[in-house]
């Protein structure tokens, strides 16, 4: 409050000063009171020039401390509100969305006058105390205080608008997906919530639940409360997993969390666009009058963080119990867990894919690649050392923060040791069942992540594709074909084929890999392949041969079906 109160104060102060020291220049030897009263009598008896001169000075010095007086009942009333409301969501709703918009336009009103108040200081301050005046700099200040005004009162009318996300993703209909309506429809029965009125899945990794209005996934707005489910989340997620964040979501649509989201989150959007609006300044002289409503409404919009953090936290926690009521305090953990491990990967992937598109090479599904990559990329010995920075951390999420995980576990009773990294790597792929034609919306969303990727200029897709094959294309069905030959798929044997597979093959992608992995009964066998690459150089076919024992031995083991493959590929190309 003090930070706001002075930086209301400094224009009116500075006129005060300035009309103070034009009267006790004019007044020389006698007092500035004595001055005053002299020229209010003569001006009485007869009016002259200069009486209309002494008037704006007069006016400059009462309109200064006019507006002093007001910037402290503003900034004072406001805190004053603020500090009455503290963290009480019913509070907070019900007086902040008038209280707003009365204070904004006090602001602006202040700012028109305080930028007359410096405008007319600067040009009669110049004019008496240096004898010259700067036009062009005196005019850019008043400019800038009637922008800043109309900027603040612009914002006024956002203040009713209603939140607007924008997400990529697919809309599902109860008449064209009746599971999962019906398994979020009990949900929302179980914890007595509102039921979502839209459904949308996407390929991003979160989960969230939101009054706002949402674009992006239907040919006009989403209204009402939408869930979005994440499709690549699900595949690693099992239903009870999935049932404990279903639950924690729809918790937000309980009546005190809308509320607070549909009043109060319009009006802190609106007060941070009014502080955009007045940033973004280059320090000109455009912008100095307006520079003291920038930092009252800083301090405002600052003065709500402590407030709106302590509420994030309380609401998690709130929805955090819920969830945990649908479900289990052990699903709740490890369906957090996986979030925050996960999700992490998705910037990786989305770059691994612009990458492989300026290659020619089109992923038809990045649902499966993440998957893919939950699945191979992590070794359970790695996951161990990063525990306890997994548990330090906090969700993603579009529309809010959350505390950190450990808060959370602990919040909802569940013990952080508990938590067995084999566990959190097993895939329940919950959204089979529930979701029909699964695959075509994930490949349907894979190709609007192409097309905006490419659009965005991420990406250039060229004339030439790379997709025909080579060398490559052989050994990822040799390399597949060791992996799965003893009849199981080891992270440690996938990683050293994809390290070694790209020393040996400039052109190995780890994603087209891993399609071959995924089709293990769909591809050639590995002697087949050997007999098609009877012409290579010695030389040549003991690097591959080389290359697929270190793929058998990577896991620890070396199983009888592997040796067996190796013998009869060394016999076909005779090779002791």
């Amino acid at each position: 409050m003090i930070k706001a109160l002075l930086a209301f104060s400094i224009i009116p102060l500075v006129g005060f000063l300035i009309s103070l020291s034009i009267l006790n220049n004019l007044a020389e030897d006698i007092p500035v009171s004595v001055l005053i009263e002299n020229v209010q009598y003569n001006c009485s008896i007869e009016y002259q020039e200069v009486c209309s001169t002494f008037n704006n000075i007069f006016l400059l010095r009462d309109a200064s401390i006019y507006s002093g007086i007001a910037s402290f009942l503003i900034v004072f009333s406001y805190f004053i509100v603020a500090r009455l409301a503290g963290t009480n969501r019913q509070a907070i709703s019900r007086l902040f969305p008038p209280l707003i918009p009365i204070v904004l336009l006090m602001i602006s009103i202040q700012t028109l006058v305080q930028g007359a108040i410096i405008t007319y200081g600067a040009y009669i301050g110049e004019v008496f105390l240096i004898g010259r005046v700067h036009y062009i700099l005196i005019g850019l200040i008043g400019l800038g205080a009637a922008i800043g005004a109309l900027n603040i009162i612009e914002s006024i009318f956002s203040l009713t608008k209603k939140l607007v996300h924008t997400q990529m993703a697919y809309q599902l209909l109860p008449s064209e997906q009746p599971k999962i309506w019906d398994f979020v429809n009990k949900i929302a029965g179980e914890i007595n919530s509102t039921p979502p009125d839209n459904i949308i899945v996407g390929i991003e990794p979160t989960f969230y639940a939101t009054a706002a209005d949402v674009e992006g996934c239907a040919d006009g707005k989403l209204m009402g409360e939408t869930l979005y489910l994440s499709l690549p989340l699900m595949r690693l997620f099992n239903i009870s997993e999935l049932k404990a964040v279903i639950g924690h979501e729809l918790g937000h649509f309980r009546a005190k969390d809308t509320e607070y989201s549909t009043k109060f989150s319009p009006v802190y959007r609106g007060l941070g666009n009014s502080i955009h609006s007045l940033g973004g300044s280059d320090g000109g002289a455009l912008d100095l009058a307006k520079l003291p409503a920038l930092l009252v409404l800083s301090s405002m919009f600052n003065s709500f963080d402590e407030s709106v953090a302590s509420i994030s936290r309380e609401r998690e926690f709130e929805a955090d119990k819920v969830g945990v009521s649908v479900s289990s305090p052990k699903d709740l953990a490890y369906s957090l867990f996986k979030v925050i491990l996960f999700s992490s990967a998705w910037t990786g992937i989305r770059q691994d894919n612009v990458e492989r598109l300026n290659k020619g090479k089109v992923s038809p599904n990045l649902s499966l690649t993440f998957k893919d990559s939950a699945a191979f990329n992590l070794s359970t010995e790695n996951l161990e050392l990063a525990k306890d920075t997994i548990l330090t951390s906090t969700v993603s999420h579009p529309t809010d923060s959350h505390p950190l995980l450990q808060d959370r576990l602990e919040n909802i009773g569940f013990n952080e040791r508990e938590i067995k990294i084999a566990d959190v790597l097993l895939q329940g792929d919950s959204c089979s069942d529930l979701i029909g034609d699964l695959e075509k919306i994930e490949e349907n969303l894979t190709e609007i992540e192409h097309r905006l990727m490419i659009a965005s200029g991420y990406a250039v897709i060229p004339e030439e594709s790379s997709e025909d094959g080579g060398l490559e294309q052989l050994l990822y069905i040799m390399a597949a074909g060791m992996v799965g030959a003893d009849g199981k798929i080891e992270q440690q044997e996938i990683a050293i084929a994809e390290q070694i597979g790209m020393q040996l093959v400039e052109a190995f992608d780890k994603t087209d890999f891993r399609e071959y992995i995924n089709n293990l009964d769909a591809i050639p066998n590995i002697l087949d392949v050997g007999k098609d690459l009877l012409s290579l150089e010695d030389d040549a076919k003991k690097t591959i041969l080389s290359y697929l024992e270190a793929i058998a031995k990577a896991d620890g083991e070396f199983a009888k079906e592997e040796i067996i493959i190796l013998n009869d590929l060394k016999a076909i190309w005779e090779i002791n």
